[in-house]
């Protein structure tokens, strides 16, 4: 490979992030989603149980999917330059979020990117490089 053949490689590869944004957003939703059902975090951690008060209310496990109201006000969409954006569009969702009144059930990363989120990262990523450079 000569320099040219090289800068052109690296032009190609500063791409990719950006490529792979919309593809990673669908599947990291799929991902909530997925975590949202099994009552879990997006590490795995299980939620705490609902409350007998609550229970007594006529809610059911798992937590914060009797109207699914929350969990489909969230999107998740890519970014100029290759990022991923998650937002929320109901205020009480925050509050499970933050654990700001009801007790804490994450439903978004906090601190380091869950293994689930890397792997889509990754799964896309290497698709779209094969895509550039074969093999």
């Amino acid at each position: 490979m000569n320099n040219r053949q090289f800068s052109q490689a690296l032009r190609k590869l500063a791409t990719v992030p950006s490529q792979v944004a919309p593809e990673v957003s669908r599947n990291i939703r799929k991902q909530i989603f997925k975590d949202f059902s099994a009552g879990t975090d997006p590490y795995g951690k299980p939620h705490k149980p609902l409350a007998e008060s609550t229970k007594a209310r006529g809610r059911h496990e798992p937590a914060l999917l009797d109207t699914k109201r929350g969990r489909n006000s969230i999107r998740v969409f890519p970014m100029q330059g290759g990022g991923v954006a998650i937002t929320v569009g109901t205020d009480y969702m925050w509050r499970h979020q933050m654990g700001a009144g009801p007790p804490a059930r994450y439903f978004i990363p906090i601190g380091t990117l869950p293994k689930t989120y890397w792997a889509i990262w990754q799964k896309a990523l290497d698709r779209q490089i094969k895509r550039h450079f074969g093999k």
